[in-house]
């Protein structure tokens, strides 16, 4: 793989990573009450789950999916017409789609995917590495994938769509979880 242009995954800019940086800092050394320590912990546990969802980070132009309207099939649903929404929203309810499975199955289910190699290879690299990742999912598999819209200006999406994604997003649950861990571990200790 190529080395990527990361000017927009640095942390001294006031975006996300800036935040996850500026929440570990205050955690690890401490700073504030306890009030705002309990707020950027939730921040911390909030942004990294974000870091790692592709149309979080990803950006074709979009608002990070937000202005690409698509109608979406639930795998649920025997609906013809399925439903509109836009593909960031889409992506947002495509984890909770996930997580409306039994919490401590999924937890299970996704523990049991993860290797020590896994686990070795996702440690590596900084949350910017990390974001640049997701940014790559976003930009090679989700956007690269989509259909053309129809005469509409909707992208219909396949009615397999949750399937074929399901891996991803599995996998992005994974990193994520295996991830926050090591920076929980980094700021309070095993």
């Amino acid at each position: 793989m190529q080395k990527e242009d990361l000017s927009g995954f640095t942390k001294t800019d006031n975006n996300i990573l800036g935040q996850i940086h500026e929440d570990i800092d205050l955690l690890k050394n401490q700073k504030g009450s306890l009030k705002e320590q309990k707020q950027a912990l939730w921040f911390l546990i909030h942004f990294m789950g974000d870091v790692h969802m592709p149309l979080h980070v990803g950006e074709n132009n979009d608002r990070g999916g937000n202005e690409i309207k698509v109608r979406y099939f639930s795998p649920v649903s025997r609906s013809n017409i399925g439903h509109v929404t836009n593909m960031h929203s889409l992506w947002d309810n495509l984890i909770q789609i996930k997580a409306g499975e039994k919490y401590i199955g999924l937890c299970n289910d996704l523990n049991g995917n993860i290797s020590i190699q896994d686990k070795n290879n996702w440690n590596r690299g900084s949350i910017e590495d990390w974001a640049l990742d997701t940014y790559l999912i976003s930009r090679n598999i989700i956007y690269r994938n989509l259909p053309e819209k129809n005469i509409n200006g909707i992208v219909v999406l396949p009615r397999n769509y949750y399937a074929q994604n399901k891996p991803i997003l599995d996998k992005q649950l994974e990193k994520a979880g295996i991830r926050l861990a090591k920076v929980l571990e980094d700021i309070f200790g095993k």
